[in-house]
């Protein structure tokens, strides 16, 4: 048995309850959890971003709490939230963040594409595009498409430079901003806005406000596409409190005021803002929903 960083050691001292037997020839037998910690990506993945990202700065949940600011955050340097940090976070914790981010999304990815592309758009607006994982995606899947990404200077020089490689950059561009201290306004004339694992970064109000600024940029045949994980739509109560813990990340490094929403909360924030779900779609990848808006008007 091959033992990872996060092998038997690791798991010793992290306090983890399982059983390990070492016989004559220095062989290593581990419990079913420990077989999990060694060989799952999801779990190694989780682990990663558990240490890495959260750890050392959960002891200030809760002034988080209380203040309503991401006090954990400055276990790292001064910022105001984690996403203006990104680019300038540690190696191992920037790794680690990335890497939990672009797992669940590149499973729900594959699954979400051929519904995008059923209205056949030929602009794409990816709010919160990140590292351009989505883009990329886009640009593959259709030869015609192009794409704005939307997001913090530091992300957009990591979408720039990994288009590039991809030789994807003639049909995409950038628009570079800070949704966190607010928006008045998005471009124009798309036809399909898309969001995805962005909405849990934000305040209901935050939320409300960013999606009637959405609305704004589209016509009367296009369509706003959100995809998140909702904790009344998972498959069990495992993954549900899995969501519920994550939140903790939220309000202790993010932001300091979002989490994981009820879909009801989300769907409460659509109507506010003017805007209607056309259709909702379950269970795409690991946990997430797609919900497909229209502009009523």
């Amino acid at each position: 048995l091959k033992l990872t960083e996060y092998g038997v050691t690791v798991l010793i001292e992290a306090g983890i309850a399982m059983n390990i037997i070492q016989d004559k020839d220095n062989r290593y037998a581990l419990s079913k959890m420990g077989m999990f910690f060694v060989c799952d990506k999801m779990t190694e993945l989780n682990f990663r971003f558990t240490d890495h990202v959260c750890y050392k700065g959960l002891e200030h949940l809760g002034e988080s709490i209380r203040k309503g600011k991401p006090d954990g955050l400055k276990v790292f340097g001064k910022w105001t939230t984690i996403y203006e940090a990104l680019a300038d976070l540690p190696d191992n914790t920037r790794r680690s963040w990335f890497n939990f981010d672009h797992f669940y999304s590149d499973q729900a990815f594959p699954e979400a594409l051929p519904i995008v592309f059923k209205c056949s758009p030929k602009n794409i607006l990816d709010i919160g595009g990140n590292t351009g994982r989505w883009a990329i995606e886009c640009l593959r899947y259709s030869d015609t498409v192009k794409v704005v990404i939307a997001d913090h200077e530091g992300q957009l020089k990591d979408a720039e430079s990994n288009l590039r490689k991809e030789n994807l950059l003639e049909r995409a561009s950038f628009y570079p901003t800070d949704l966190l201290k607010g928006i008045e306004k998005f471009p124009k004339d798309f036809d399909v806005i898309w969001m995805s694992q962005f909405l849990c970064c934000f305040s209901e109000e935050e939320i409300q406000n960013i999606l009637h600024v959405a609305k704004g940029s589209l016509g009367k045949n296009s369509r706003l596409f959100i995809l998140d994980t909702f904790l009344d739509k998972q498959k069990n109560p495992v993954a549900e409190y899995i969501l519920r813990m994550t939140s903790l990340y939220f309000t202790c490094f993010a932001n300091g005021n979002s989490k994981v929403y009820h879909s009801n909360t989300i769907i409460n924030c659509i109507k506010k803002a003017g805007l209607a779900v056309k259709k909702e779609t379950n269970h795409i990848g690991l946990g997430h929903t797609l919900l497909e808006c229209i502009n009523p008007d």
